[in-house]
C-alpha cells in the first residue's frame, strides 16, 4: 500500500515539476531535478538503497536536459519536436536507469519499460493534440503535454521491478 499511494504522490508531483520546468515562469531545474528526484525516490521506495540512485539521478537529470532536437536534422525537420524525438527521450529516459538496472537484476522491468514509456510519451503526445483539435481546445496544450512526460516518468518507475 505504501508503494501505490508513493507512486500516485510523486507521479503528480513529477508532473507539476515538469511543467513548471518547462513554464517561463519557472527555472528548468523544476524539471531537471525535481522530476528526477521523484523518480529515484520512488525507486528508493522500492527498495533500492545503494549508491546507484545516484547514478541513476545524474543521468536522468542530463536526460532532461535536452528534447534531442539535433535527431531532426536527419529528417529536415524544424526545431519543433516530433514522434521521434519523445520516442528517443523516452528510450533515454529509461536508460538513465542501467545503474540501479544492473546493480538490481531488474532486466525484465528494464526491458518492459524500454518498450512502454518511449510509445506512452508519443501516445499522450498525440492524444493531447486530438483533444485539443477534436474535443476542447485547450488553453496552452503545453501544460497537458508537460505534466504527462513527467507523470509518465515517474509512474513506469515500478515496472522496473517485474520480474
Amino acid at each position: 500500500m505504501q508503494e501505490i499511494i508513493a507512486t500516485i504522490l510523486l507521479s503528480v508531483m513529477g508532473g507539476i515539476l515538469y511543467r513548471m520546468g518547462g513554464s517561463s515562469r519557472f527555472h528548468t531545474l523544476f524539471r531537471d531535478i525535481g522530476t528526477t528526484l521523484c523518480a529515484v525516490t520512488l525507486m528508493s521506495v522500492f527498495g533500492i538503497k545503494d549508491w546507484t540512485l545516484i547514478a541513476s539521478f545524474v543521468l536522468l537529470y542530463a536526460a532532461m536536459t535536452t528534447y534531442l532536437d539535433f535527431v531532426n536534422k536527419w529528417f529536415n525537420h524544424s526545431d519543433r519536436e516530433y514522434w521521434l524525438n519523445w520516442m528517443l527521450i523516452g528510450f533515454t529516459y529509461n536508460i538513465a536507469m542501467l545503474p540501479t538496472v544492473w546493480q538490481a537484476g531488474l532486466w525484465k522491468g528494464f526491458g518492459i519499460r524500454m518498450a512502454v514509456l518511449p510509445i506512452l510519451f508519443v501516445a499522450s503526445d498525440y492524444l493531447v493534440e486530438w483533444y485539443d483539435a477534436k474535443m476542447d481546445p485547450l488553453e496552452d496544450e503545453a501544460v497537458a503535454k508537460e505534466f504527462l512526460r513527467g507523470f509518465l516518468t515517474v509512474v513506469t518507475v515500478p515496472i522496473l521491478f517485474i520480474n
